[in-house]
Order: structure tokens, then C-alpha cells, then sequence
């Protein structure tokens, strides 16, 4: 499942336990994170981040911790992926 954004756009995701957390705690397997995401011309929906890596292995690496405040900055879109740099604000 590709997320419904062109390239260049922002995604701002929201914990639903805290409202600040981007990121839910807890996944239903290994490679998915639900969340929402708000488009910067304020659209919103909902969908599911397909990770290459573990959820765990993917927050350890970019130093995700309760609390932060993340914005991931899609690069590339293809058909069956979505490149992304995590950017702390």
C-alpha cells in the first residue's frame, strides 16, 4: 500500500496516546506502523507506513523516542515504495 502523497510532501504523524508522539507504540506485525497523516495543505486521511526494516530497528536507528516531535519528507515515490528522510522539529 503506497501512501496517497506526491513526492516533496510532508507527512506529520500523531500518536493517538499522547497527541505528540508521531509514532503509535505498538504495531501489528513487524513491518507496519499505522498513523495519521496530515498533508501541509491540511488534508488529512488515514493509512498504514510500509518499513523495510522492523518498526524497533527503524526507531533505534533515527534515535525515536517518547515525546519527539518527527516529520518524515518523502524524497522518491514508486509504485510499490516510498523513500523518506526522518526530520527531527
Amino acid at each position: 500500500m503506497c501512501i496517497p502523497v506526491q513526492a516533496g510532501k510532508n507527512l506529520h504523524l500523531i500518536s493517538k496516546k499522547t497527541g505528540v508522539l508521531k509514532m503509535e507504540d505498538s504495531v501489528t506485525d513487524d513491518c507496519t506502523v499505522n498513523f495519521e497523516w496530515k498533508r501541509q495543505i491540511g488534508c488529512s486521511s488515514g493509512g498504514t507506513l510500509w518499513l523495510k526494516e522492523g518498526w524497533l530497528e527503524f526507531a533505534k536507528r533515527n534515535k525515536i523516542k517518547a515525546g519527539d516531535r518527527l516529520m518524515f519528507v518523502i524524497s522518491e515515490q514508486a509504485a510499490t515504495e516510498v523513500k523518506m528522510n526522518v526530520v527531527r522539529i
